[in-house]
């Protein structure tokens, strides 16, 4: 498990990688919702995607991989 330092470092990343991306691609997907799909993981949040988007599923079980030590690689860019 990750420290707390390590989840805050993390946290605010996404966070500003988020402040500089639009809302939607060129093809039209929710930038925004991948990126709040792993906060709401590393905040210890219930991820739910009612339309079931597998790139916002993808990002959350990236974010829980990094959370349970099978990644070592930054969430964000």
């Amino acid at each position: 498990m990750r420290t707390q330092q390590e989840i805050n470092f993390q946290i605010e990343g996404l966070k500003e990688e988020k402040k500089s991306l639009p809302r939607e691609s060129v093809f039209g997907d929710d930038n925004w919702a991948i990126i709040d799909a792993m906060l709401d993981v590393l905040e210890g949040k219930e991820v739910f995607d009612e339309d079931y988007n597998i790139d916002v599923e993808y990002a959350a079980n990236e974010a829980e991989d990094w959370l349970n030590g099978d990644s070592n690689e930054n969430l964000f860019g």
